[in-house]
């Protein structure tokens, strides 16, 4: 089992789940895109991501270089999300915008307490270990 809070490993956070969709439709989605990482042999586990206040089921995907990085952060296109997050081997997190083709630099990807995370907006949780993140 992958241990984030462990790794430094590059690695990329993604969901397959849009606003526009229904809840049947996010997880179809969720499912083909769980799909698509396996058949490509990614490294990755289910993480629940919360972006804008909104609960996602989300990927959180080891990538071993920049061109992995990348194809995993193209799937967040072809999946029609508004970003994606990357964070580097430093723990240094960027947020890939698609609409306007831009990175935000947020900071450090960091565990913090439920009671830290659940304060923000945005935050990352690791449900098989119990472990909470986000970027500062």
């Amino acid at each position: 089992m992958i241990n984030i809070d462990k790794l430094h490993k590059p690695f990329v956070l993604l969901s397959a789940a849009t606003k526009n969709c229904t809840e049947t439709g996010n997880d179809i989605a969720h499912n083909l895109l769980k799909s698509e990482l396996v058949n490509e042999r990614f490294s990755f586990k289910e993480v629940i991501g919360v972006y804008k206040g909104v609960e996602e089921k989300s990927f959180y995907v080891e990538t071993n270089d920049i061109e992995e990085a990348a194809s995993v952060i193209l799937k967040g296109i072809s999946f029609k999300q508004e970003s994606v997050l990357w964070v580097n081997s430093d723990r240094r997190a960027s947020l890939c915008i698609f609409e306007d083709d831009t990175q935000i630099k947020l900071g450090t990807f960091k565990q913090v307490s439920k009671q830290e995370a659940t304060k923000q907006d945005n935050y990352t949780y690791d449900f098989a270990n119990n472990a909470y993140y986000i970027c500062e």
